[in-house]
């Protein structure tokens, strides 16, 4: 079943000059990690966190400071906590009382120490959100001496890359935990990978068929991805020859806005197919 959660904005009123703050994010669901897709330190408008506070203070609403250590201190956590101020931020407009804004969403977690298999599955298709190999604490794999585990910010930036290359749109897919496969990020240091991944629905409709789309009572239909065309040669190949299949690189950059129109030929002369990744998301 997938674990999917409305996508949160949490917003933190703090002036200019207040003292430090504290806020903790945290996965309301059993099993979930956090995965950070925005924070903002500053003001968008007038009226959030605005009582009682005179005019002079709200007018701003230009100030903007994306916050990106947020990502990486919360991502593929259960919760974090979060010291909130112009002292840790930076003041992107003095005297204007600003507030913080966070969007972030939960979703399954695998974690996989250095040198074995992290194995993926899920019932529908793998999504990945988010990957790293490499050490965030002292905690998670502990197998090494106590000298390998002291890195805690050991990130390698072709983690998502690779992981997403390995395992999106797939039923399931392993991936080694190995600097063969993902370099070195630091070197000494005993590492582990994680993913943050969910398990989407996926609906295939043959060139001439009609796509039905269905969820549950009180959910809503979220589109991830889609593509009218042909990514392989075994998907509804009907009664035609390799030629009209061979062409395996037929996308159709508007699938997303529009799913289908028979005026629109990514590819002449290619029997296509509507591919759809979707979730059902509550209202």
């Amino acid at each position: 079943k997938p674990l999917f959660v409305f996508l949160v904005l949490h917003i933190l009123c703090i002036s200019c000059d207040s003292l430090l703050l504290t806020v903790i994010v945290l996965c309301m669901t059993d099993n979930g990690v956090l995965l950070i897709h925005g924070a903002d330190y500053g003001r968008r408008d007038s009226t959030t966190c605005s009582l009682n506070l005179p005019a002079s203070q709200l007018q701003n609403v230009q100030c903007s400071k994306p916050i990106s250590i947020l990502a990486d201190s919360c991502n593929g956590k259960s919760n974090c906590t979060v010291k909130v101020s112009s002292s840790v931020f930076g003041d992107p407009c003095f005297g204007t009382y600003k507030y913080l804004e966070m969007a972030y969403s939960c979703h399954f977690h695998s974690v996989t120490c250095e040198g074995s298999q992290a194995k993926l599955q899920c019932g529908q298709v793998i999504v990945v959100y988010w990957a790293n190999f490499g050490r965030r604490d002292n905690t998670t794999c502990p197998d090494g001496n106590t000298a390998q585990l002291q890195n805690v910010t050991c990130l390698s930036p072709n983690s998502p890359e690779n992981v997403t290359n390995s395992c999106n749109w797939q039923n399931s897919c392993t991936v080694e935990a190995s600097n063969t496969v993902f370099g070195d990020p630091c070197g000494g240091t005993y590492k582990y990978l994680e993913v943050v991944y969910d398990c989407q629905d996926h609906s295939v409709t043959c060139e001439g068929s009609q796509s039905n789309l269905q969820c549950g009572e009180n959910t809503v239909i979220v589109v991830s991805w889609a593509n009218y065309g042909r990514r392989d040669t075994t998907t509804c190949p009907g009664q035609y020859t390799i030629a009209n299949l061979y062409d395996v690189n037929c996308f159709w950059s508007g699938s997303m806005e529009y799913v289908t129109n028979s005026s629109v030929d990514p590819c002449v002369n290619i029997y296509k197919y509507l591919e759809v990744f979707y979730t059902c998301q509550g209202k």
